[in-house]
């Protein structure tokens, strides 16, 4: 399974290219399904954030617990 900051990355790379092809979408029927998939991708990369920051306290706490 990829670690969250691998998920990260790819999902980065993958906004760069809906970015990038919705510059070229010529018309607004070409442009509506790359927006829906862009305010998707965003929700996820929200959330991936989340997890991520999550992570970080939760090692943080584990290791004040343990005394490090």
């Amino acid at each position: 399974m990829e670690s969250i900051e691998e998920q990260l990355k790819s999902a980065f790379r993958l906004k760069d290219s809906l970015n990038d092809e919705l510059r070229r979408a010529e018309t607004m029927t070409d442009r509506i399904p790359v927006r829906k998939d862009l305010r998707e991708l965003n929700g996820q990369i929200s959330e991936l954030k989340i997890k991520k920051q999550q992570l970080f306290w939760k090692s943080i706490f584990k290791n004040v617990e343990e005394g490090e």
